[in-house]
């Protein structure tokens, strides 16, 4: 039985709340498992994480992508800081397993893992694979992954499909909605709409127009919409 666990990555909620989803089972197979999360300062898990009661470390550590070619040198530059930063991690905690969970911060974090040859794992919930985890594909033992399609990003020795990690309190709502449909939908009075990590656009532009026209014929009634953008 697992006893040490520590979970590398974050920065948006699509990183992040899987990997709590997998600290929830982790939990209910073995209350006494110890987790610890690793992310950066800038990152939602700070927001999230300290809500839930999780430990929180951070590392200073930028990202690659979608930045000029002054950011990525300067990212580059503090790579080996964050290396150091994750290998201290490594050893004050020294986690039976590291799962790296994508984004950035689980880089350097996993990468360490794996020089001090403790067991490592990626989860990877979408189809197009992010910059991080195609980095860190041919290092880590077990890629976890949602679409059959990206097996052979990392191999099929490595890559197994599992679907994406959910949290439990969706899974009852699912429960509670497949057996008894009618009273679910009586009961239901708000709706989240969200896309992407950083927002789907065209969501962005068709749910208010959408919300607009069901009004317009009475349909919305006293429902609440939120739309996350």
């Amino acid at each position: 039985m697992i006893e040490r666990v520590m979970i590398a990555g974050g920065g948006t909620g699509g990183h992040l709340f899987p990997g709590v989803a997998v600290v929830e089972e982790l939990r209910r197979r073995n209350p006494t498992v110890e987790v610890v999360f690793v992310g950066t300062a800038r990152g939602v898990e700070n927001r999230v994480l300290s809500k839930l009661g999780e430990r929180l470390e951070h590392v200073e550590v930028w990202p690659l992508k979608g930045r000029t070619w002054f950011g990525r040198i300067r990212a580059l530059f503090r790579l080996p800081l964050a290396c150091l930063q994750a290998f201290r991690l490594l050893r004050r905690y020294r986690p039976e397993v590291v799962i790296g969970v994508g984004g950035y911060a689980a880089g350097p974090v996993v990468l360490m893992a794996a020089f001090l040859r403790i067991p490592t794992a990626l989860l990877e919930q979408n189809a197009t694979i992010g910059l991080t985890n195609r980095l860190l594909g041919n290092v880590v033992k077990r890629a976890y992954i949602a679409f059959p399609e990206t097996t052979a990003v990392f191999g099929e020795h490595r890559a197994r499909v599992v679907g994406n990690p959910v949290r439990r309190g969706f899974v009852e709502a699912a429960r509670l909605a497949h057996a008894d449909p009618d009273r679910f939908q009586s009961e239901c009075t708000e709706l989240l709409v969200l896309g992407g990590s950083q927002g789907a656009q065209v969501l962005n532009r068709v749910v208010p127009e959408a919300l607009g026209i069901l009004k317009d014929r009475g349909i919305l009634g006293n429902f609440k919409v939120v739309h996350q953008s």
